[in-house]
């Protein structure tokens, strides 16, 4: 019990109800078949004391007989009338020397058999003992084994209900912190929505660190800047056409880098997220560490605790393993330079729209490069020839469509 408790005690408070319940569980399945030894023992004792007693009691009462046997066959001889001084008279003659032959041989047989009872009682007592030694050393080589196979089952059982808990407690903390991933990312997905809105009405949002959103300042040629929709009467200084420039160029590269691919990138839903990314911009991600999860693992067959749990991942090379990483983006807040360069991007051609917010910010379309309008998009289909001659010598008759009535 010393041992037992002694190890309870070295565990972590949390884990000693699951010690308790491993040696109730040991007392159940082990508790009958030690307590059946202990019975077994007692009663091979108890046989082992009764007949030690019966042997020496049977020994003495031989023995007593044995010795009582001399003087009975000298009074035997006296009652048949040769006394002792009768026979002491004729012992010289035949008769004498032959009873008194008789008689000292009749002696020794019973001292024969008194030497004789004593070595056969010590034989007895002997092979008593001898049995039940066997039958101790049985006893103990089975109490241990038991014993042996107990504390297996306890060590083992104990692991396994320790496993159990530590699997509990991580599914329980892992659901925790998803939970609060998910209310986390909720938050920032209202508070994403309410700033596109803002936005959207052209007014810098302002998202504090508990994702409350407040009002910012109206974004340059947004819907709430009171100068978008003015007709300017003079043109932009230099460094305003180059920070528009700059913002353009900077949009319409992100904006084409994210429309490679297939055609349906290009939809009006995929516009509008575009935009929204590059004016919101986003934080880069990745490059963390990765760290072994597994809390355990197979040896021998069993699951032991993983003694690298938590530890990080190495690569061949000895070097920490890595997440991808992302880079982020910083946000172009100028909305009509965005918006010009998601035209391009999108349609190949500036809007009527866009040319507007660009004249009312004194930003001609040539500062923007060799881009063109859609105005300028339609005159050069109407200078293409719709159809192409065929290169054969049958003469070529008119096509229908191009015949005006008469």
């Amino acid at each position: 019990m010393a041992s037992s408790k002694t190890g309870r005690d070295a565990l972590p408070k949390r884990f000693r109800p699951l010690f308790d319940q491993a040696m109730t569980q040991a007392e159940l399945r082990y508790g009958a078949p030690e307590a059946a030894l202990g019975t077994v023992l007692a009663q091979l004792t108890r046989e082992y004391n009764r007949g030690t007693a019966a042997q020496t009691s049977a020994n003495q009462t031989v023995l007593g007989a044995l010795q009582g046997a001399d003087q009975r066959l000298n009074q035997t001889y006296t009652d048949a009338g040769l006394t002792p001084e009768l026979r002491a008279q004729i012992g010289n003659s035949p008769t004498g020397q032959r009873l008194a032959g008789e008689l000292a041989s009749n002696r020794a047989d019973v001292q024969s058999q008194q030497l004789g009872q004593q070595q056969g009682h010590q034989y007895l007592l002997d092979k008593l003992r001898s049995d039940f030694g066997d039958d101790l050393d049985a006893l103990s080589s089975q109490g241990m084994a038991m014993a042996k196979e107990r504390g297996l089952f306890t060590d083992s059982l104990l692991g396994e209900l320790i496993s159990a808990d530590r699997a509990a407690r991580s599914a329980a903390n892992a659901a925790a912190r998803k939970q609060a991933a998910d209310e986390a990312q909720a938050a920032l997905d209202r508070a994403t929505s309410t700033g596109n809105a803002l936005i959207g009405q052209g007014i810098t949002p302002i998202i504090g660190e508990d994702g409350s959103v407040s009002l910012g300042p109206a974004l340059p040629g947004g819907k709430a800047d009171p100068n978008a929709n003015k007709p300017k009467t003079n043109r932009a200084t230099n460094s305003e056409r180059k920070s528009f420039a700059t913002d353009f160029s900077k949009a319409l590269g992100l904006a084409q880098k994210a429309i490679t691919g297939p055609q349906d990138k290009r939809s009006k839903s995929h516009r509008r997220a575009t935009g929204q990314d590059i004016m919101n911009g986003y934080e880069g991600s990745g490059g963390e560490t990765i760290r072994d999860t597994r809390q355990t693992i197979k040896q021998n067959g069993r699951d032991v605790p993983n003694p690298n749990y938590g530890k990080p991942l190495l690569n061949p090379d000895g070097t920490e393993q890595k997440t991808e990483r992302i880079e982020g983006l910083d946000p172009i807040a100028n909305q009509v330079a965005v918006q010009a360069a998601l035209d391009i991007a999108y349609d190949g051609a500036l809007s009527r729209e866009t040319v507007k917010k660009l004249h009312a910010l004194g930003i001609k379309t040539t500062d923007l490069g060799s881009v063109k309008t859609q105005t300028q998009l339609a005159k050069e289909r109407k200078k293409k020839p719709k159809y192409t001659l065929p290169t054969s010598n049958r003469p070529v008759m008119a096509d229908s469509r191009d015949q005006q009535p008469g």
